[in-house]
């Protein structure tokens, strides 16, 4: 985290948490995507609902905000760029709002519409494979990982599937103890 970042993120914080959010700063997604794409500046949780948030100082290159979030959008459900400068282009991006943190104020400049739809197969392979097994009731012996994600893909009901990859990605990796896939029924037989 930059200097310049962690006031931005200690105001977005302290101004979530008092509307009722449960946030999570810096968290590293449970995904085999870069360590740019992955790591997420603040994560949000209310009512069952993903909010990521990429914050961008008036240091920071603004416009590689809005691929960062693109890659991670199959498993959140709202994204934001939090910013403390207006930018200077027109934000024509049809999903991911804006947030101007400024001083103590933080307002919302355009409201983030939800991602929706299913995860697709190129989504699902950002997963890692023992999840992916997991979520097949498939044991890792021989299949490979297309061969996986085609089965989960084809087999899993696309709002069901998108909250168990929602849950997945945000595990912290506790796969024995707290594995977020047993807490989903195994989707019928095709």
């Amino acid at each position: 985290m930059g200097q310049y970042e962690r006031p931005l993120i200690a105001l977005l914080a302290n101004h979530f948490k008092s509307g009722g959010y449960r946030v999570f700063s810096h968290v590293r997604l449970n995904v085999a995507l870069s360590p740019i794409v992955s790591d997420i500046d603040l994560l949000l949780l209310k009512n069952g609902e993903l909010t990521l948030i990429e914050v961008k100082s008036s240091h920071d290159k603004f416009s590689r905000a809005s691929s960062q979030i693109q890659g991670v959008s199959e498993f959140v459900d709202y994204a934001y760029v939090a910013t403390d400068r207006l930018p200077t282009m027109d934000w024509t991006d049809t999903h991911i709002g804006l947030i101007l943190a400024n001083g103590d104020e933080v307002l919302q400049l355009v409201r983030a519409k939800k991602f929706r739809g299913e995860p697709s197969r190129n989504g699902l392979f950002q997963l890692q494979k023992k999840c992916l097994c997991r979520m097949a009731g498939v044991k890792d012996a021989g299949i490979t990982k297309f061969e996986i994600v085609d089965s989960v893909h084809a087999n899993w009901d696309a709002p069901l599937l998108r909250e168990c990859v929602k849950c997945v990605v945000v595990c912290g990796g506790q796969c024995e103890t707290d594995c977020p896939i047993r807490k989903f029924t195994k989707p019928p037989s095709s």
